[in-house]
C-alpha cells in the first residue's frame, strides 16, 4: 500500500500508464491494431503529463521518480516484444532495445547497492533515444507490419540512439561506481 501522500495526480497518471501496458498488448495481440495504437499514444501522453504536473504543482516524490522510468520501460520493451514476435520490426531490435534497459536496470541496481548516491537524470543522447523508440513503434504501429523507406530510418535511428545512449549511461554508471569506491 502506498502513503497517502504519494496518490497525487502525477503519481495516479503513472500509475494508469502502467495499467495501461497489458491493455495495450492485449488489445494488439487480439490483432486491435488502432485501438493498441491509440492506447500506446494515451500511454505516451500520461508521460509528459505526469512529468509536467510533477514540476510545475511540486508533486515530485520519489515514488514517482522510481515509477515513472519504470513505467516508461514497460511500455517501450512491451510494445517492442509485441512488434518484433509480429515481424512488424526486424527481429535484431526488440533484443537491442530490452539489452540496453536491462543493462541500465542492473547498472542503476549496482550502484544502489554499493550506496552511492545516483541522481536518475536523462542525458540527451536517453532523451533522443526515446524520442526514436517511441517514434519508431508509433509509425511500425501506424504502418500496420509495411516497411517503408522512413521507417527503415527511424529503425537505424534507433539503433544508433539506443547503442549510443547504452554507452554513454554504462560510462557514466562505471564512472559512478569508481567514485563511490574510491579509485
Amino acid at each position: 500500500m502506498l502513503p497517502p501522500h504519494t496518490l497525487n495526480t502525477a503519481n495516479t497518471l503513472t500509475i494508469v500508464r502502467v495499467l495501461l501496458v497489458p491493455v495495450f498488448v492485449l488489445l494488439f495481440i487480439n490483432h486491435f491494431y488502432t485501438t493498441a495504437l491509440v492506447v500506446f499514444i494515451t500511454a505516451g501522453l500520461t508521460d509528459a503529463i505526469d512529468g509536467f504536473i510533477a514540476r510545475r504543482f511540486n508533486q515530485q516524490t520519489e515514488f514517482g521518480t522510481v515509477m515513472d522510468p519504470v513505467a516508461d520501460k514497460l511500455l517501450m520493451i512491451s510494445s517492442y516484444l509485441v512488434l518484433g514476435i509480429m515481424g512488424w520490426l526486424p527481429a535484431f531490435l526488440p533484443p537491442l532495445v530490452i539489452l540496453r534497459d536491462v543493462a541500465l536496470l542492473t547498472g542503476y541496481m549496482l550502484i544502489k547497492s554499493s550506496g552511492a548516491e545516483l541522481k536518475v537524470r536523462p542525458s540527451i543522447l536517453g532523451k533522443l533515444t526515446t524520442v526514436f523508440q517511441v517514434s519508431t513503434a508509433v509509425y511500425a504501429m501506424f504502418l500496420s507490419g509495411q516497411i517503408n523507406l522512413l521507417l527503415t530510418i527511424l529503425i537505424y535511428g534507433t539503433v544508433i540512439f539506443t547503442v549510443s545512449s547504452g554507452l554513454h549511461y554504462t560510462y557514466r554508471e562505471i564512472m559512478i561506481l569508481k567514485k563511490s569506491s574510491g579509485e
